[in-house]
């Protein structure tokens, strides 16, 4: 029984990192996506907090965008900084840039509704105070809102490496985010949510009329599939952003990520009928829900391989000791030394799930308001 309870365990950590992939690749669709010339008023908001180490360089990038100065905009909504952050914005205002700064601290949501009825964009793009654009950035998501099904556009975030632990793993995951995402971009609508770090939407159907604790990129895409329209992948639409400090700075994150995420399932809960919306809940339980209950089986498949006495379960249970223990053998290494794949690969992997399985004891926490993750500096 335990061999069988095991095998299940096996069968469902594949199909949470390789089979859904392999179900979107085999069945997917012809991209039939049009792509127009489309110059709508754009405006760019930035909920940002303590950001002085970044903040320049991403309004700068954006202000170098190929699209018409006269068609866009940005906003920073300072959430009570308490750093340089307020006074680097100030320098480079101008008619294209505005400043706004939140009295008192309240969180990402509440820093971008203070702003969103100032901005005058048809197209309200909404982005992280560390993500740099590149020239062709904005107008690569823009051009698909010339189709009036599509309510929201997410683009791409890309790590940029650094010889570390963190960004050669962080890197290589988001590679594969981005191709699962496009995938299932595919069968008409990506329907897990938007990404927080670079997503377009439609300013008419923008609304974040819910609890502000909970994963703001996941439920604004959430509300967009609610009112009838499509949530798209650009893999072309492209921000750059630097990988967290050290694994330390990436646990967290992903703490919060994960229990911020599952919040927002729980309060979009109606959504999860599978009659009604067979794909979107077929896309966040394949996606999401499998990989946060996925070191839940891994823990099942290390206990379940220790006390089987099948030989092929006992040489399973060693590779897993062997899997985590360089996992562990790379905390104690330099810097440097983690970024050879055979230990940052690992030590990447059984972060993200012991991240996943402490979030679940962080679920009911009150999110709204949190630290900024520390990132290297490129």
């Amino acid at each position: 029984m335990t061999e069988i309870f095991v095998i299940f365990s096996i069968i469902f950590i594949f199909y949470a990192y390789f089979g859904y992939f392999l179900i979107l690749f085999l069945f997917k669709k012809k991209n039939t996506l049009v792509k127009e010339e489309y110059y709508p008023k754009v405006s760019v908001i930035i909920a940002a907090y303590n950001e002085e180490d970044c903040i320049r360089e991403t309004i700068e990038s954006i202000l170098k965008s190929d699209y018409p100065a006269d068609s866009f905009e940005i906003w920073v909504s300072s959430d009570g900084s308490t750093d340089g952050t307020d006074e680097i914005v100030k320098t480079l205002a101008n008619s294209q840039v505005h400043f706004h700064r939140v009295k008192r601290r309240a969180g990402k949501v509440n820093a971008i509704l203070e702003v969103v009825n100032k901005a005058d964009g048809e197209i309200l793009i909404l982005i992280d105070a560390s993500s740099r654009f590149l020239e062709t950035t904005i107008k690569t998501l823009i051009r698909y809102f010339a189709d009036a099904s599509i309510g929201s556009v997410t683009g791409r975030k890309k790590i940029i490496e650094s010889k570390s632990d963190v960004s050669n793993a962080d890197g290589l995951y988001w590679r594969y985010e981005a191709k699962l995402r496009e995938l299932e971009s595919r069968t008409g609508s990506s329907l897990i949510g938007c990404e927080g770090a670079l997503t377009a939407v439609r300013k008419s159907l923008f609304s974040m009329d819910f609890p502000k604790t909970i994963a703001e990129d996941n439920a604004l895409g959430y509300q967009i599939y609610e009112q009838g329209y499509r949530n798209i992948y650009e893999p072309e639409a492209i921000i750059l952003e630097d990988a967290s400090k050290n694994m330390k700075q990436e646990f967290l994150r992903k703490i919060r990520v994960s229990s911020r995420g599952i919040q927002a399932m729980v309060y979009f809960y109606y959504l999860f009928n599978p009659i009604k919306h067979p794909m979107f809940v077929f896309q966040n339980i394949s996606h999401r829900i499998c990989r946060w209950v996925a070191p839940f089986f891994l823990i099942f498949i290390l206990l379940g391989s220790f006390y089987s006495d099948h030989i092929l379960f006992r040489i399973l249970f060693l590779l897993q000791i062997l899997f985590y223990g360089a996992a562990l053998f790379g905390l104690f290494l330099p810097k440097k030394q983690r970024s050879f794949f055979l230990i940052s690969i690992p030590l990447y992997f059984t972060t993200v799930n012991l991240a996943a399985f402490f979030a679940w004891f962080f679920v009911f926490k009150n999110h709204a308001i949190f630290e900024r993750t520390e990132r290297e500096k490129s």
